[in-house]
């Protein structure tokens, strides 16, 4: 029989168990996304429809669309594994796209809509929550049953 735990954790069997700390991670991140994907997305609406012909603008709808999907996924927290590795990969690809706004010179960076930050702010957080993901991990050494 199911249980809500083994439906929150992505099993049928109960196979692993959440690390605490994983699963606070999970609802920063998710909180970090979905704030972020607001912010772009109210800039977006904002400047109108008009703006999307542009390439970049595409890009930034498809980074909400992305960043509404992982944030929802890590408060679900089904799959943990799987939404870990995708957020290892998604947070490398920012901090890639921070790295190459400093490299040609950019001040400030979109990644909040509006909110100006800079690209060197948004790499150290990018780098920060991908130290943080690969230190802290969805399953808890020595819960995994045989």
């Amino acid at each position: 029989m199911r249980t809500q735990r083994n439906i929150a954790e992505g099993s049928s069997e109960g196979r692993f168990q959440y690390s605490k700390e994983f699963r606070i991670l999970c609802i920063m991140l998710a909180g970090l996304l979905l704030f972020a994907a607001v912010a772009k997305g109210f800039d977006l609406a904002s400047a109108g429809l008009e703006r999307l012909h542009h390439p970049w603008e595409a890009v930034i709808l498809l980074a909400v669309v992305a960043e509404v999907f992982l944030g929802v996924w890590l408060l679900l927290g089904v799959y943990p594994i799987l939404a870990h590795r995708v957020s290892i990969l998604f947070f490398a690809v920012l901090a890639a796209f921070s790295a190459y706004e400093l490299i040609v010179g950019e001040s400030t960076c979109r990644c909040f809509g509006r909110l100006s930050t800079s690209p060197w702010m948004t790499l150290l957080l990018d780098g920060t929550i991908l130290i943080a993901l690969v230190v802290i991990r969805p399953v808890s050494q020595g819960l995994c049953k045989p």
